[in-house]
């Protein structure tokens, strides 16, 4: 059974303890490099932007993960470049479409629902929208079917990527592992979970909201205590998954995989 929220941040500080000046080092160096790389891109290359930052991301946990688990080395954020060129640029890939494609059906549903509403309220003449009381009300219309979708799918996309936020640490402690098994391997884990996550993201806005007090500098501090209490939580969902034997069953085209430890 997983501990309490307070117990999983108390573990995230006990193993950053001695270790925050480094941790805060590599989250000012992931800004630098995020910065830098929507410094040198404009918006027709959102795409890459979003890309790249996912990427710099995969390797900030992958850090903090290697550091929760008892190593003093701080370097991981620049190491995992380095094997781009052996075939993990495809987990990188993976790990960046896993949180693009989401955003990218949430923009094209939401477009189409907002053009649906424009015509099923008369409202396709946009010069309309500035000259006349009605096209006011058929505005306010137009919201009000829009808000609710949007607020729809931005709660579905928030399920989806809480199901697939385990997938860094997964494709480091199985690099073997396939792009698709690494997915279902995240949601298989995930799967009862989410909502506890979940309120342990939300448990960080006290901290957060002083951050933004102190001019944003505090993040430096708050960004790699969070991730250090979702690699905490990943620990203790792993080992909920081995005292069941550590199975984890795939079903597809009615073949089951089953990868079970030995019992010593």
């Amino acid at each position: 059974m997983l501990t309490s929220l307070s117990e999983i941040r108390s573990r995230a500080r006990q193993s950053l303890n001695g270790h925050w000046g480094q941790a805060a080092l590599i989250t000012l160096v992931l800004f630098i490099f995020t910065s830098m790389v929507s410094l040198v891109a404009n918006i027709p290359f959102l795409t890459w932007i979003t890309m790249v930052t996912v990427i710099l991301e995969y390797s900030y946990s992958v850090a903090l993960y290697r550091c929760h688990r008892g190593s003093d080395e701080y370097d991981d954020l620049f190491n995992l470049f380095i094997d781009l060129g052996n075939g993990k640029w495809k987990m990188y890939l993976l790990y960046s479409l896993a949180y693009i494609i989401p955003l990218l059906i949430l923009i094209v549903i939401v477009t189409a629902i907002y053009i649906a509403a424009l015509y099923f309220a008369d409202l396709t003449d946009f010069s309309m929208l500035a000259n006349t009381h009605d096209s006011i009300s058929g505005t306010i219309a137009v919201l009000g079917i829009i808000w609710p979708c949007v607020v729809l799918i931005v709660i579905m996309v928030v399920y989806i990527q809480l199901g697939m936020i385990l997938v860094p640490y997964i494709i480091f402690d199985h690099p073997e592992l396939g792009c698709v098994d690494v997915l279902r391997r995240s949601w298989f884990m995930m799967n009862g979970y989410k909502w506890k996550l979940f309120l342990l993201q939300l448990s960080f806005i006290g901290w957060g909201i002083l951050c933004v007090l102190t001019l944003m500098i505090g993040f430096l501090w708050l960004r790699p205590y969070i991730y250090t209490s979702i690699a905490e939580f990943y620990l203790q969902v792993k080992a909920e998954h081995g005292e069941l034997g550590d199975q984890v069953i795939y079903e597809e085209d009615e073949v089951e995989v089953v990868e079970a430890e030995e019992i010593g």
